[in-house]
């Protein structure tokens, strides 16, 4: 994109004003005015939504140059107010907010202390003499972060509420009735649980480090994936695997829809590693050679149904 895709809020410098809603949303408008005013506004920056509209028109994939900018703009965040993101003696804590350029109540996401792990919040809690207020911070944002970023929510109409769920049954073990009668220590616990109760739903870990983005290429196609520090070649390792996998798979000519290559190449893959030693890749040419995959590629079909077969 040859446009600008962050714009700036803060003492040093404004970039955008309170008439481009339609470039900026209501709330990135509405800071930039109150900004530019004079008002104390904490520094920050607004992601355009032409963004928004390249993600969706291309595919669902951000533009190239985003990641090297967003690392520019929390630079420019840390040297503004003085933290550094992940620091434990002082930590940058951010909020991320959605917005649009018409109104949608109801429809935005919010969360809040981005930047808070384990280690910044031992760091809290001695900065600010108050490890109750660190620790129930630090709770609601594995709250915020395991609902909106990992999809941690209710599964159907009659589920309660997974996170308070758990909530309810630390209070209990605790023999309180309210949110804030829990002491720091079990602030702490509710927490641990909150990242049992993610892991279980989705198999992955709350991330407790501070990740960035690694741009790969699967068949073609560039992807942006969140990577630990120092996880790089391993991440980089399994990508090529991933698109050798799937490469095989398109060119061997039977099956064409990205969604069903990606599918079999993870049923591939699954069959790889559960076996002792390396076996060899199960092969599309012939499915019925292997009656376990063909039982999983009939099930697929059943629940694809309304879209084709796998095959």
């Amino acid at each position: 994109m040859a446009n600008k895709l962050i714009y700036y809020f803060g003492k040093s410098k404004t970039d955008g004003s309170g008439d481009m809603k339609a470039l900026l949303g209501g709330k990135g408008a509405n800071l930039a005015a109150m900004t530019k005013i004079g008002l104390p506004v904490p520094p920050g920056f607004t992601i355009t939504t032409e963004v928004c509209v390249h993600y969706y028109k291309s595919g669902r994939k951000f533009p190239a140059e985003l990641t090297s900018e967003l690392e520019k703009a929390v630079k420019w965040m840390e040297k503004e107010t003085g933290k550094k993101l992940g620091d434990p003696k002082n930590p940058l804590l951010v909020s991320v907010r959605s917005g649009a350029r018409d109104s949608m109540p109801g429809m935005m996401d919010t969360i809040l202390n981005l930047g808070l792990n384990d280690a910044t919040t031992e760091g809290m809690a001695v900065a600010t003499g108050n490890p109750r207020f660190a620790w129930d911070s630090y709770r609601r944002f594995i709250q915020m972060y395991g609902d909106v970023v990992m999809g941690v929510q209710k599964r159907h109409e009659n589920e309660h509420e997974p996170f308070e769920e758990v909530m309810d049954q630390v209070k209990k073990e605790a023999k309180v009735t309210e949110d804030t009668d829990l002491t720091a220590e079990q602030l702490q616990e509710l927490g641990k649980r909150y990242k049992k109760l993610i892991k279980d739903r989705t198999g992955k870990a709350f991330p407790n480090e501070p990740m960035k983005q690694l741009e790969v290429n699967i068949m073609g196609q560039s992807y942006l994936l969140a990577c630990p520090e120092g996880g790089e070649s391993q991440l980089t390792r399994a990508v090529a695997r991933v698109d050798a996998e799937m490469c095989a798979i398109r060119d061997a000519g039977k099956v064409r829809a990205r969604e069903r290559i990606a599918v079999l190449a993870a049923l591939n893959l699954a069959y790889q590693l559960s076996q002792p030693t390396l076996a060899p890749t199960i092969s599309v040419q012939a499915p019925g050679e292997a009656p376990d995959l063909r039982n999983l590629i009939e099930r697929l079909d059943h629940a694809l149904a309304a879209d084709g077969n796998l095959l």
